[in-house]
């Protein structure tokens, strides 16, 4: 599920823009602590957040046994 809020956290850690990754990351998971903290965030919300960092686990797992080789 990529609503659009994730897309562009997934093009810079499918490239390897981790700088990039991190700062989107951060505009992001703000946006979900200040819904999560006005009691506004829906389960949707959550479940987008939960399968972009499933995505992102695998994607950062692959990048790291390449790089090691």
């Amino acid at each position: 599920m990529d609503s659009g809020r994730t897309h562009d956290i997934r093009i810079a850690v499918a490239s390897g823009e981790w700088q990039a990754a991190l700062r989107l990351w951060d505009v992001y998971s703000a946006g979900i602590r200040e819904e999560i903290g006005s009691g506004t965030c829906s389960p949707a919300r959550m479940a987008e957040a939960r399968d972009f960092l499933d995505w992102a686990k695998r994607v950062v797992l692959c990048a790291r046994a390449q790089a090691q080789n």
